[in-house]
């Protein structure tokens, strides 16, 4: 006898799915019979590569599943798919099911996203959207454009090709390109960048926790900065990941930031060339990488900047971070982070290399308008996710991309608390939060579309008892 099943993991087809198990087990399966794989096919695929699909199943043909968990291996491995970004749907099945010889096909069906992202550029040169539009009143002035273009699975093997190209308030040309896996057994992957950028204007210092800032409308550049990296990947398991990087960084100032604004911004220099080299290592079990509900996530980076030829700087920081997450209802989740940097040479650094909290992802939420320099940091957070909203939104004739027509929505409604605290021993003179507890608490709505691309709207309150809306977004191009 043969059972057929397809599951695309519906309430309606997850109770088809239970009605087969309980056939089944009619004509003598027992809840722990082992099936095994007899094949595994992949369509619907029309660039990505079949084995770079395959790669990414945590089952291979000739394994043995328990009937007891095929479902929930199922889902799991539709969403691990789906994390990789190459799709906009993926389904997996069971398509044919022999209970004679306990054997069973697996099919996996895809729908591939759209890979080509040609982005004019309309970039706010500032931190983040709530400095540039308070503190600086939306000046357009201080706003970049140019032409990015992010293009995915270029080969149709996962490799990736960043290439900008800036002017305005920061001129800039950044190549990068990241091929994943370049053995047979796709566990080794390789990757280089380049970066030049020359900039007017210049951070020079920070005071009452803000940066100050020195504009040239006219003249010489204050900061040029030329960066170069290659890095190699190391991807044993699925779920584990290593990385190396090497760098060559050269920065140069113009004599006016060293004699008049900030003689300590580069401790006296007017130029800084050194090395860098550094490691990641990263535990990847979350369930939904833009925006988990489920797993943990686990990472340590060790960095050393100052060595070999050039060697202006000399650091070694150690920073990591664990993020777990837990599904308490169907609607209901907690979110959980700590992140923390050390420095072991505790000698003054220059100030261009003292940022800690405030800068990209590192910020304490309620604190957007501030920066807290240093040479140490930690970070804790607490989040409290609702979902009341999860469907599908089709944009019909409106969207002419047939990947993108149909957009998945989810939306959160989020409570948290965060804690922050950085270490500066030697800039916090005209600085009132470093060397300070901060804390925060707020409310906001995350949007999440596409199933990687998230806006969240916060309404937080700081411990200076300052209230305000803030607006982020992680668009994963």
């Amino acid at each position: 006898m043969n059972c057929r099943l397809i599951s695309h993991f519906s309430l309606s087809q997850k109770l088809l799915l239970s009605g087969i198990l309980l056939i089944c087990f009619h004509f003598g399966l027992s809840a722990q019979t082992l099936l095994q794989i007899d094949t595994i096919l992949v369509s619907g695929q029309v660039k990505t590569k079949e084995r770079i699909i395959l790669r990414e199943l945590t089952f291979a043909q000739g394994d043995t599943l328990e009937m007891r968990t095929l479902s929930a291996t199922l889902e799991a491995n539709q969403l691990r798919l789906m994390n990789t970004g190459l799709f906009s749907d993926v389904f997996l099945n069971v398509k044919t099911w022999d209970t004679e010889l306990n054997k069973i096909g697996i099919s996996v069906e895809v729908s591939e996203a759209w890979y080509v992202y040609p982005v004019p550029t309309f970039e706010l040169a500032d931190r983040n959207f709530n400095v540039w539009w308070k503190d600086y009143e939306h000046s357009l002035r201080r706003v970049n454009f140019g032409f990015n273009l992010y293009y995915s699975n270029v080969t149709g093997r996962q490799d990736y090709l960043k290439l900008v190209t800036q002017f305005g308030f920061t001129r800039k040309a950044e190549l990068e390109y990241t091929f994943p896996y370049v053995n047979r057994a796709q566990t080794l992957g390789l990757s280089g960048g380049f970066l030049f950028t020359r900039n007017r204007s210049i951070n020079y210092t920070t005071e009452s926790d803000k940066q100050v800032f020195q504009r040239l409308d006219e003249g010489p550049d204050l900061l040029q900065r030329i960066r170069g990296t290659l890095g190699v990947r190391y991807r044993p398991e699925l779920n584990l990941m290593h990385k190396w990087q090497l760098g060559f960084h050269y920065n140069r100032i113009d004599s006016l930031v060293n004699s008049e604004l900030n003689p300590d911004f580069f401790l006296g220099n007017t130029r800084q060339r050194y090395m860098s080299l550094e490691y990641d290592l990263a535990v990847d079990r979350r369930n939904v990488i833009a925006y988990p509900t489920k797993g943990i996530f686990w990472f340590l980076n060790i960095r050393k900047e100052g060595f070999g030829i050039w060697d202006d700087l000399n650091q070694l920081y150690v920073q990591t971070s664990v993020n777990p997450y837990f599904t308490l209802n169907d609607h209901l989740s907690l979110g959980l982070g700590l992140k923390g940097r050390i420095a072991f040479f505790r000698k003054k650094q220059p100030f261009y290399n003292s940022r800690a909290l405030g800068y990209e992802d590192d910020y304490v939420r309620g604190y957007e308008y501030y920066v807290i320099d240093g040479l140490d940091y930690g970070l804790a957070k607490i989040d409290f996710r609702f979902n009341f909203l999860d469907r599908p939104f089709n944009w019909g004739k409106a969207m002419p991309i047939a990947s993108l027509k149909t957009m998945p929505l989810k939306v959160y409604l989020n409570v948290y608390n965060d804690f922050g605290y950085a270490n500066n021993p030697y800039y916090a003179s005209s600085n009132q939060l470093a060397n300070e507890l901060l804390w925060s608490v707020g409310v906001g709505l995350d949007i999440l579309v596409y199933y990687n691309k998230l806006i969240q709207i916060q309404v937080s309150r700081n411990h200076l008892d300052e209230w305000g809306v803030f607006l982020h977004w992680t668009l994963s191009l």
